[in-house]
């Protein structure tokens, strides 16, 4: 199953009713997948890319303004 769908809302924990039908589904097929496209959320500067060698490692830091109270993501 493919799920281009462009958001990333939710609470991506498993407890959502689309995380546990996605999940009942996969239990109930043999070798199935379901894939989750990346999205195209470059050019709104909500994501980071790059390349990392074998063995290679980076961390990435989170700037939060703790006065922003509008609804974000993490």
């Amino acid at each position: 199953m493919n799920l281009s769908v462009g958001s990333t809302a939710g609470s991506h924990d498993g407890t959502s009713l689309v995380e546990q039908g996605m999940h009942e589904l996969l239990r109930s097929c043999d070798n199935g997948a379901i894939c989750q496209s990346a999205g195209n959320y470059r050019s709104a500067d909500l994501a980071v890319h790059g390349r990392l060698a074998d063995g290679e490692h980076r961390d990435l830091g989170w700037i939060i303004d703790p006065a922003d109270t509008t609804p974000n993501e993490l």
